[in-house]
């Protein structure tokens, strides 16, 4: 029997525990290259690993992998499904999700994780990649940020609501990007939505922030797991972008779009950085 593991990351990088605890039980372990190009491109991917094994499998997946592994699953071979929820080590006086995924999350969360943004063109940048993101790790699309940087016109809604079709499949082949065809796609439709809110409102920073009342919500978290995934705010966010024509705006998507801009500030209270922003705000006011 072996064991097959893969989360967000095709090379295993996030198993540095869970591996040698497994090989310790005599269990031959590798990890799954998933190519991370399309949820069905991963499946297929998982189901080819599952067929070259000679005997009986079980399947390992944290994050994404879960769902990946779910679909693969359905397999003669596979005996059993183990979904392990991968949380980040602590690290000194900073907010315990950043971790050893590399410098950028690290640069990330420093100098720009829930900070109030009230600048269009950061909106749009954000929304379209909240919208990459959902079902991966974040870190994944901090590295490919450049590529979407260029690849979407320095997110300049105005342009990216007048993509055609033929620049839409352009993009579904560029490989600096995640080359999902609906995330695409719903990029180009929330660039004609954004467009459409903007006409409305004036602009979507004010559409965006009276959702929290014009200000940052501030929480006291002590611990990563005590921050949820959606909040009241973010369920009537969600509802109403989709409303109005968003697409990849789930509750969940919204809170973590919120996280980002700063509408809400989720820092662990003993992080350096909750105190700053604290004291940014105050001085904006």
């Amino acid at each position: 029997m072996s064991v097959l593991v893969h989360g967000a990351f095709a090379d295993g990088s996030s198993w540095s525990k869970v591996i040698p605890l497994l090989q310790s039980k005599g269990f031959p372990v590798r990890s799954v290259g998933i190519p991370l190009t399309s949820f069905a491109d991963d499946v297929a991917a998982t189901k080819r690993v599952i067929a070259a094994e000679e005997g009986s499998v079980i399947l390992v997946g944290h994050s994404y992998g879960g769902p990946v592994i779910t679909e693969a699953g359905n397999d003669p071979k596979v005996v059993g499904l183990v979904y392990v929820a991968a949380i980040a080590p602590d690290a000194n006086q900073t907010s315990s999700w950043v971790n050893a995924d590399g410098p950028l999350l690290l640069e990330y969360h420093d100098r720009e994780w829930g900070v109030p943004v009230h600048s269009d063109r950061k909106h749009f940048e954000v929304l379209v990649l909240s919208g990459a993101q959902t079902g991966l790790n974040w870190s994944l699309v901090l590295k490919k940020r450049e590529g979407y940087r260029r690849a979407f016109d320095k997110f300049d809604p105005e342009k990216v609501a007048r993509y055609s079709e033929r620049e839409i499949q352009t993009l579904v082949s560029d490989p600096k990007i995640i080359r999902n065809r609906m995330k695409i796609e719903a990029a180009v439709r929330n660039a004609r939505a954004f467009l459409k809110v903007k006409e409305e409102f004036g602009d979507f920073d004010s559409y965006c922030w009276h959702f929290v009342g014009g200000r940052p919500k501030l929480n006291r978290w002590k611990a990563t797991r005590q921050i949820p995934a959606t909040s009241p705010e973010s369920e009537t966010f969600s509802k109403d972008l989709k409303h109005r024509g968003f697409s990849f705006v789930g509750p969940t998507v919204a809170y973590a779009y919120m996280q980002a801009v700063g509408m809400v500030n989720d820092h662990l209270v003993d992080c350096y950085r909750y105190r700053e922003i604290l004291k940014e705000v105050a001085n904006a006011s």
